[in-house]
């Protein structure tokens, strides 16, 4: 039983906000189901910085859960319901550098409402690319701080949400 998914959507803003308000769920949860194993979170978009930032709660009975979408200039490209900058991005392909954030840059989707968030979407995915967002090397790196977390904590982790949008990712690069 997962508790909340995602806090955030439900005014949780902060791991700060969250951890404790979760604590006072699983003292609720124990006094019926004491048996029930529960899948608890870090709070937020439960993403994997939040998750290492957070002690594992004491009840042993639990499986934490953590959304893995990095990155988010790939796996959400073109989704409507995110904020402005992903709108314009198409083909964003897996893995993507600085040379291929270039060519990104040069086709971004500049019609409609797009135009008006293609140069945040440029300089966001430059920027990301630059740092290595889009490599290989940093989604390698964060499963292994996560593994890293498990192992310390005792723990089981979950990647509850991992995935990508299909309406602008090549298919190739989705797999």
């Amino acid at each position: 039983y997962e508790p909340l998914n995602e806090p955030s959507m439900s005014g949780f803003s902060t791991v700060e906000s969250w951890i404790p308000y979760q604590n006072r769920l699983v003292e609720a949860i124990r006094k019926t189901a004491p048996k029930l194993t529960l899948v608890l979170n870090a709070g937020r978009w439960q993403n994997v910085d939040d998750l290492l930032a957070v002690s594992a709660h004491p009840d042993r009975n639990t499986i934490w859960s953590v959304h893995d979408y990095e990155p988010m200039a790939f796996t959400h490209q073109g989704s409507p319901w995110m904020r402005s900058w992903y709108q314009p991005l198409r083909g964003v392909p897996w893995p993507y550098g600085p040379e291929e954030a270039k060519t990104i840059v040069a086709r971004l989707d500049r019609t409609g409402r797009n135009a008006a968030y293609a140069q945040e979407a440029a300089a966001v995915l430059t920027r990301q690319a630059n740092d290595g967002r889009g490599s290989r090397d940093r989604v390698t790196k964060d499963f292994e701080k996560l593994a890293r977390w498990a192992k310390d904590s005792d723990r089981t982790i979950c990647i509850g949400e991992f995935g990508v949008d299909a309406s602008f990712a090549l298919e190739d690069d989705r797999l």
